[in-house]
Order: structure tokens, then C-alpha cells, then sequence
């Protein structure tokens, strides 16, 4: 039973096509999964095809600069 918050989809992208748009090397990428880094996070795999899921991704990258930020102003 799904509940009134639940998503019903998801903005899944090959992690290949996610490293050449965001300019990131494909092994840096896998390093990241692989080694579970929080990138990791953002991985959804469907049999042996990995993906993105991009709501994760963009929170990642947002957490990413908010630290980077607030590290500066100390």
C-alpha cells in the first residue's frame, strides 16, 4: 500500500551518461560505489545496470557545497 508521501517515480540516469554530463571520470565514479563513499547513496542498481537517481545526486551535491561553504566562513 503506498502512502500519500510516497514517490511513484524516479529520475534514474545510466551511470555513464551521469559522468559525461557532469564531467566525471566513469572509474572516479565507480571508485566512489565501490569504496562506499556517500555517493554510493545515490546508486540504484537493476540487475547488472547501475544508475543514478538524480533527486539523490542533487541533494549529495548540495550537501557537498553547503559543507565546503560553511568551512569557509570558519
Amino acid at each position: 500500500m503506498m502512502t500519500e508521501g510516497a514517490k511513484l517515480s524516479k529520475r534514474l540516469v545510466p551511470l555513464a551518461e551521469f559522468c559525461l554530463e557532469n564531467r566525471i571520470p566513469l572509474s572516479t565514479a565507480r571508485w566512489w560505489i565501490f569504496r562506499g563513499c556517500p555517493f554510493a547513496k545515490c546508486v540504484v542498481r537493476l540487475g547488472r545496470k547501475v544508475f543514478v537517481d538524480m533527486d539523490k545526486a542533487d541533494a549529495w551535491a548540495d550537501e557537498g557545497q553547503s559543507r565546503l561553504t560553511s568551512a569557509r566562513r570558519e
